[in-house]
């Protein structure tokens, strides 16, 4: 007969769960950054180049439209930072496994909350045994889905797939794009030119 995980054991289980789902759903958002951030300079350095073939490579526009490009693409590169810097609470992480694995059923989701709220301080008038059980059941749920491996797999796959195509994508266009914006990229990207 298997022996049950003392209770601390089964609680570092339940926090590894949630960490391992936790950098999954950061390598999610980081990966959708990326496609943002590469669709938007791309989209700048689209317009830039345009802009520049209509005022016909002036000095002025030259120098315009490189100080604009950078800055749409600096501000893009801040907005991803800021948002991969944001904290996930542990009720999220739970919130975001029941959302993607439903036979979870909530076992999860119990266990954080309570194990949260009576460290807090809060209404600490649940058992530990209860609590301890809480937390096994979920552990028990977290091993089903083997510890939340699968959760987000597809779409971290699909966004990796969709990223390194949309980089191919640019360099190609960079290379043997239309010919305004091979002009106004070279004219926009290499700073040892003078305007």
């Amino acid at each position: 007969m298997t022996e049950a995980p003392s209770g601390g054991s089964s609680r570092q289980e339940l926090v590894d769960v949630i960490r391992q789902v936790r950098n999954r759903w950061r390598t999610k958002r980081m990966l959708g950054g990326g496609i943002v951030v590469v669709v938007g300079a791309l989209l700048a350095l689209f317009l830039a180049s345009w802009g520049l073939q209509t005022y016909r490579f002036s000095p002025a526009s030259v120098t315009g439209f490189r100080i604009a490009v950078f800055v749409v693409f600096a501000a893009l590169v801040a907005a991803w930072v800021i948002r991969l810097r944001r904290r996930v609470s542990d009720m999220q992480v739970a919130l975001y496994v029941e959302e993607h694995e439903p036979s979870v059923q909530q076992a999860l989701l119990g266990a954080v909350d309570l194990g949260f709220t009576s460290a807090q301080g809060g209404p600490a008038d649940v058992p530990p045994i209860i609590l301890e059980r809480m937390v096994e059941q979920a552990v028990d749920k977290a091993r089903q889905i083997e510890g939340g491996r699968g959760i987000a797999k597809q779409a971290i796959r699909r966004q990796t797939v969709a990223l390194g195509a949309l980089v191919a994508t640019a360099a190609l266009l960079l290379v043997v794009g239309p010919e305004f914006l091979r002009q106004g990229a070279s004219a926009l990207l290499v700073l040892s030119r003078d305007a």
